[in-house]
């Protein structure tokens, strides 16, 4: 049986941010959320780090339920310990076109851009949220 509710989870830099998600009929609603600051900015924190982000999340763990729920998390590149550097040596692959540049010194791409279209008021862009 699927879960009727899933929290989502980020471990920022300042803060822990929760939010609680609820089926509701074929959509969701948010249910509660919830932030908790850390006491120190986790770049600044050192050694400390691990432990006010314990501490963050043993806080959420005692002011909300989470059996029988789905829990997702995401930690920040700065946050997350696993995270290795990328050697100098390494060179990331790169998908961009061939660019020429013209004789007024513009450059140009080989890869052909559509024609920019105008958008309908029927279209899904062109609602005002």
């Amino acid at each position: 049986m699927a879960a009727n509710f899933a929290w989502g989870i980020d471990v920022g830099n300042r803060a822990l941010k929760a939010i609680k998600l609820v089926r509701d009929g074929d959509g969701v609603r948010i249910d509660d959320f919830e932030v908790i600051e850390h006491e120190t900015v986790l770049s600044q924190a050192g050694d400390n780090r691990e432990a006010l982000i314990q501490s963050a999340l043993s806080n959420l763990v005692a002011r909300h339920a989470f059996k029988g729920g789905t829990v997702g998390v995401g930690v920040s590149g700065q946050s997350n310990p696993r995270r290795s550097p990328r050697s100098s040596a390494s060179k990331p692959f790169s998908r961009s076109p061939s660019r020429s540049t013209t004789s007024s010194g513009a450059t140009s791409s080989s890869r052909a851009r559509p024609p920019p279209t105008s958008r309908s008021a029927s279209s899904p862009c062109a609602k005002s949220w």
